[in-house]
């Protein structure tokens, strides 16, 4: 018998067969929810071997009582992944288990699947762009590692939608020279609040001035640090490594930190090292990185007019408004009711304080993440006008036209003048100039259709066809005002670029 094409109410397409249950002796019916047909069949043809094996008394083609956390660590552990970083974020994904999937049967039902990532960005558990980019993303990855390795006779998530988003991107702007001498004095006193041994500045610095991936830096072994700049690998597919020049007093800087490490460090190991001499992960430095951002927002926004309670400190709030909970305090829980009661007071007036500043600190830290030191190493170099060709030299972006891609010789452009820029922006010696009145009121024009010729009171700009005629062309190839489309796109690109 053919199958036969179904559809919920849901909108969900599928396919419905009629079988014989070679176990119960009877006619009954099965539905496979894919919208291909051919999917529908082969899934159809395992799951009638299945009902066979059991007939015969053998083991199930599928065993689909596997625990979900079994496959995830077979799934880490064989599959090819192309980078180290990324095995790492699919296992913190997938080990997370946001849906609570107890088996792989669990997986064969992607309608149950999306209401549950619904209910999870409904409560804030999760953002829309984590469960569409990243948890759903990471699911169908491992199904079809899965579905290739036979471990699932058939892709239960091929036909899964993607889930609902809302539209907005992470956001990633550049940071004010001030933020960032203000996160680095943060990150400082940090340091020295936690006892670490080594220091965290020197790391967000490097990456800052080489421009380059926080990843691939982090990369970098000792022997690495030489002929004045970090020598990278060529990368990875489109992901291309920059020069990462450094200028000559911060390379004296990391010398004397690597002689911070005591004995000179062999030539295999890490450049750069966390606060215990291991190999940093980037995720506990981008966390890290962050807690320093909010340590910095919230001295930045410290109330000046309003009395704060003794004992109250802006790492105390800090660590509140980013973790959501606040510090415990030292030594054994009193006893005295007196000493409980001051001790809840001060809890309370930490929570207050807290949240009369969190508007004011999430305005500050919007935006702002590890990956904003690359943005902020190519607006710093930019606004001091540097060159775009050694900007993309030194952080690894590829020529996008055809005559810097096949007729530029690379080797006469020094990257040395981008991290030159930003070593002294960074530094205090030169500041960023202020943006130009000019620019700003040439793009209201431009918004506007206004070609600056106020006394005549039209829009476009006068044809040159006929000297000694001043007949008014429209942007849009017509004659009296409007612009086409072509103009219109240029307008709005401007208006996206100079206006606040």
């Amino acid at each position: 018998m053919k199958p036969e094409r179904v559809k919920d109410k849901s909108g969900r397409l599928g396919w419905r067969y009629r079988y014989k249950n070679p176990l119960r002796r009877k006619r009954t019916y099965k539905t496979f929810w894919f919208k291909s047909q051919r999917v529908a069949d082969q899934a159809f043809r395992d799951f009638l071997e299945d009902l066979e094996n059991q007939r015969l008394g053998l083991r199930a083609r599928t065993d689909w009582s596997l625990p979900f956390t079994k496959l995830v660590d077979r799934f880490i552990a064989e599959a090819p992944i192309s980078t180290a970083d990324r095995r790492e974020d699919l296992k913190r994904v997938l080990m997370q288990n946001h849906l609570k999937l107890g088996t792989i049967m669990d997986l064969r039902d992607p309608d149950k699947l999306t209401n549950k990532a619904g209910r999870l960005v409904a409560s804030g558990a999760i953002s829309s762009h984590f469960g569409r980019f990243s948890l759903q993303a990471s699911l169908k990855q491992l199904t079809r590692w899965a579905t290739g390795k036979g471990i699932l006779p058939f892709n239960p998530l091929l036909g899964w939608r993607p889930l609902s988003w809302d539209g907005h991107e992470k956001e990633c702007r550049a940071f004010r020279p001030e933020e960032f001498r203000a996160v680095m004095d943060a990150s400082a006193e940090l340091d020295g609040l936690l006892a670490r041994r080594f220091p965290s500045p020197i790391v967000f610095r490097t990456i800052l001035v080489s421009g380059n991936r926080p990843s691939a830096v982090l990369r970098a072994k000792v022997k690495d640090l030489r002929e004045g700049r970090i020598i990278l690998p060529p990368g990875k597919g489109k992901k291309r490594n920059g020069r990462a020049q450094l200028t000559e007093e911060f390379c004296q800087e990391l010398h004397g930190y690597l002689k911070l490490r005591g004995d000179s460090p062999s030539l295999t190991d890490p450049l750069l090292v966390s606060h215990r001499g291991c190999e940093i992960e980037r995720n506990n430095l981008a966390s890290d990185f962050k807690r320093a951002i909010y340590l910095a927002a919230v001295k930045a926004c410290w109330p000046a007019e309003v009395e704060v309670p003794a004992g109250i400190e802006p790492a105390a709030v800090a660590d509140l408004l980013y973790l959501g909970k606040s510090r415990g305090f030292d030594g054994a829980p009193p006893k005295d009711p007196r000493k409980i009661a001051i001790r809840r007071e001060m809890t309370q007036a930490l929570k207050t304080l807290a949240e009369s500043m969190r508007n004011q600190v999430d305005l500050w830290v919007s935006g702002l993440t590890l990956y904003s030191l690359r943005a902020t190493h190519r607006t710093w170099a930019r606004c001091l006008r540097v060159p775009v060709e050694a900007i993309n030299l030194q952080m690894g972006h590829s020529p996008k036209n055809v005559s810097d891609r096949h007729y530029q010789d690379w080797e006469f452009i020094d990257p040395g003048e981008s991290s030159q820029a930003v070593w002294d922006v960074m530094t205090g010696r030169v500041k960023l100039p202020k943006r130009r009145k000019t620019a700003q009121q040439m793009a209201y024009r431009m918004a506007y259709g206004d070609s600056g010729n106020e006394k005549s009171g039209r829009k476009g700009r006068p044809s040159s066809l006929q000297p000694g005629k001043q007949k008014w062309v429209n942007e849009g190839g017509g004659q009296g005002g409007g612009a086409g489309p072509r103009h219109l796109l240029l307008r709005f690109a401007v208006c996206k670029a100079f206006l606040p």
